[in-house]
């Protein structure tokens, strides 16, 4: 009699605890309007450290600050703080403490932060704006939003909110009313800074794939054209005559009316026989290192230079200044750029749909000090 007790109570214990699990996993089933928001920051790792989040329900303090702490580092990278230290009695996590630091968040006192208490509309606004003035600035209309609820909006928080609207990130919630007081939940955050992540990317089509950048890097040059070059390794820069070098090519370089510092990657491939790839967003250059370029079978020699052709017009150009990095037989490397003998940190480009890199990373691949171009004319 007692087993069947037994039984009566564990089914009876299971078939309570069903419901609410069910429950649970319903309420975090995104809304129909955030189900593709949740995808895309499933898809650029936004959800990956901040664990809890529930989807329908409104959103904690230190959740919310979690979030906006890992939207900051995959679109910029870092944040620079001063030097500082915990300020809050109730809070040891490091992503409110960096955010205080940088002046993005505060607390409801100076020692207390309140990391459970939910967080507003309005609190949410103001938040973001602070984030978006230190780390990624962007402009605004002049637009004003007349809720009809504007009177209920916090003094501290009136100019936050209309940026906010005008910037299409945080929408009132119907019937003309912004409800600065309601609470926010998880999915409206995640909304939010994915509106602003699709708002400030750029896509570039190039010749390995596309490249997704959170800036706009496109100019337009004067004078551009491309030619063939020579490439000048100066392998130890305090003895330059001795230790001079001529890669003879020809290579295809970008010059304008100032230098010629970037030959193509099929250029850059032919000297070391290798092969450019593209990979999330990465750029990754193989070759075989037991083939490496021999500079002892190249001699200094002299060429002759003739007056720049003449042309005039404004030539398009992508500089990929995000990237500053490439993976080169899986280490990566900086991208350095040379001008007079000063070696600097450089990025790639694209021109007339051809990719350019530094011809520095020559010398780099070379453990050189410089590689510059002299142009071959015709």
């Amino acid at each position: 009699m007692k087993k069947v007790l037994s039984i009566i109570v564990m089914l009876v214990m299971l078939v309570s605890v069903i419901p609410c699990n069910a429950e649970d996993a319903q309420q975090n089933v995104p809304s129909d309007w955030a189900a593709d928001y949740i995808v895309k920051a499933e898809s650029i790792g936004l959800l990956e450290n901040v664990s809890g989040l529930v989807y329908k329900e409104n959103i904690t303090r230190e959740k919310f600050c979690e979030l906006i702490y890992d939207f900051i580092m995959i679109t910029q990278r870092a944040i620079t703080t001063p030097e500082h230290k915990n300020q809050f009695a109730d809070t040891d996590n490091d992503k409110i403490i960096t955010l205080n630091a940088a002046e993005i968040i505060y607390g409801k006192s100076s020692t207390e932060f309140a990391p459970n208490d939910l967080l507003t509309r309005e609190e949410a606004a103001t938040i973001i704006v602070r984030m978006i003035n230190k780390v990624m600035p962007m402009p605004a209309t002049e637009m004003y939003f007349e809720y009809d609820d504007i009177n209920d909006i916090s003094e501290w928080a009136s100019g936050s909110v209309q940026v906010m609207s005008n910037l299409g990130f945080m929408n009132g919630v119907g019937e003309n009313k912004f409800a600065p007081k309601d609470n926010y939940t998880a999915e409206q955050s995640v909304t939010t800074l994915i509106r602003m992540y699709d708002a400030n990317t750029y896509e570039y089509i190039t010749p390995l794939g596309t490249i997704t950048s959170k800036t706009n890097y496109s100019s337009h040059i004067n004078f551009a054209i491309e030619a063939n070059v020579r490439i000048d390794i100066i392998k130890d820069y305090k003895n330059f005559d001795e230790t001079r070098y001529i890669i003879p090519g020809p290579f295809k370089a970008y010059t304008d009316q100032m230098n010629s510092m970037y030959i193509t990657f099929d250029s850059f491939a032919k000297i070391f026989d290798g092969e450019w790839t593209l990979n999330d967003n990465v750029f990754e250059f193989t070759y075989d290192t037991s083939k490496e370029v021999d500079l002892d079978q190249y001699t200094p020699n002299e060429t002759t230079t003739e007056e720049w052709p003449n042309k005039t017009e404004t030539t398009p150009v992508v500089h990929f200044s995000g990237i500053s990095t490439i993976l080169v037989n899986g280490e990566e490397k900086e991208i350095k750029g040379s001008t007079g003998g000063r070696v600097y940190n450089s990025s790639l480009m694209m021109y007339n749909n051809e990719l350019y890199i530094p011809v520095q990373m020559v010398a780099e691949l070379l453990d050189s000090d410089i590689a510059v171009t002299d142009i071959l004319w015709n």
